[in-house]
């Protein structure tokens, strides 16, 4: 069985999760930012503090995690790139001799 990559493609592909990540972290930046405008006093009382609680606890916790495991599947794309264009040149040496 014959695996073929489409170096573009995945190329493409690494760049999207790179952006991913990029705008995730701003988005996570800009939620801190409206928690802090909560807690500054646009939105107090207990729903003002469950408010900001659910952003800063849940919120962005989760943006982060989801914007490492964008980056991981970057680097496990680059990677990939890297082994198959090393077998790519290891079978054309192979057939040049």
């Amino acid at each position: 069985m014959e695996l073929k990559m489409v170096y573009d493609a995945m190329e493409d592909m690494a760049n999207a999760f790179t952006q991913g990540a990029q705008t995730l972290e701003g988005v996570a930046g800009e939620m801190n930012n409206v928690a802090g405008t909560l807690e500054g006093g646009a939105l107090l009382g207990k729903g003002g503090d469950a408010f900001v609680g659910a952003i800063r606890d849940r919120l962005t916790v989760r943006l982060n995690r989801l914007r490492a495991k964008f980056e991981e599947l970057n680097r496990d794309i680059i990677v990939a790139m890297g082994e198959m264009r090393q077998e790519d040149l290891g079978s054309e040496r192979t057939f040049e001799d």
